[in-house]
């Protein structure tokens, strides 16, 4: 379905669900040494990560593999309200709906106890339908401090991420293969996503 539904349409040849024999030579697998408390084996005896190595792994949160520029054309897809090149994906309604804020300035729990620890003020965690938000708090954010309330997107564990900031008409996209401690990674992160938009406005 992904294939048929999203990669095909928006020719993102360097896309996979399970890493695709011919994106083997050129795939990184991320490195979680000590930043991530679970391990991945998979079932061909690859390793306890080898799943990020599988052809057939079905797990959308390690087994797609990509590139910047094909998650670049999927983040152009969002920003253009659902369609890229004539390939419509998603419809403008859908896409409104889904970035919506549906939990008000409640806070992250995902990151609140350990934000705490280093004395950061909570952050509201603004969250849509699959997307993270931007939103309006001043507050550490992997989507930066620059970023437009409307900007959506999301990232991976402490290596990945994509976002879109429609009022200023600009996407992002950064793939890494280091794992870093959750906090590091939204300071990282939040330090990119400003010198990008400060580059660009």
């Amino acid at each position: 379905m992904v294939q048929e539904e999203l990669f095909t349409p928006l020719t993102m040849r360097d896309s996979s669900v399970g890493l695709r024999r011919d994106l083997r030579a050129r795939h990184v697998v991320p490195d979680l040494r000590g930043n991530f408390p679970i391990t991945h084996p998979g079932h061909s005896n690859l390793g306890p990560n080898g799943a990020f190595q599988e052809e057939d792994a079905e797990m959308p949160w390690l087994g797609v593999a990509s590139t910047v520029a094909d998650m670049l054309r999927f983040a152009e897809m969002l920003r253009r309200r659902g369609e890229l090149d004539g390939v419509r994906i998603l419809s403008p309604a859908t896409l409104e709906l889904a970035t919506r804020n549906w939990t008000g300035e409640k806070p992250n729990e995902l990151t609140s106890a350990r934000s705490k620890q280093r004395g950061w003020a909570p952050e509201p965690a603004y969250m849509g339908l699959g997307f993270a938000l931007r939103g309006t708090a001043i507050c550490h954010h992997l989507f930066g401090t620059l970023a437009s309330p409307g900007t959506f997107g999301n990232h991976g564990a402490g290596s990945s991420i994509y976002w879109v900031d429609p009022a200023r008409e600009l996407s992002f996209v950064c793939l890494t293969a280091g794992v870093m401690d959750s906090l590091d990674n939204i300071e990282r992160f939040q330090r990119l996503s400003d010198i990008a938009i400060s580059a660009a406005i």
